[in-house]
């Protein structure tokens, strides 16, 4: 599942590459994230990402806010 789940993400950044609007918004995210990530230097760090890795981010996420949908019956 890590080998997919790490597929998918090199696969969604790269196909950034195919459109100047996908790339614009790459690159502006890292602007105001102050990250300096090009997408082929993003890519390799995801692809490098161990199990372990992984487990550890997994353990430290928190719930932080539960949203209830409610519509109205037609």
């Amino acid at each position: 599942e890590l080998m997919s789940a790490k597929a998918f993400l090199v696969n969604l950044f790269q196909s950034r590459k195919d459109s100047q609007y996908a790339m614009i918004d790459f690159y502006l995210s890292m602007l105001i994230g102050k990250d300096s990530y090009d997408i082929d230097g993003l890519c390799s760090e995801i692809e490098n990402v161990s199990a372990q890795q992984a487990a550890d981010a997994a353990k430290a996420i928190v719930l932080d806010t539960v949203y209830f949908l409610k519509g109205r019956e037609v």
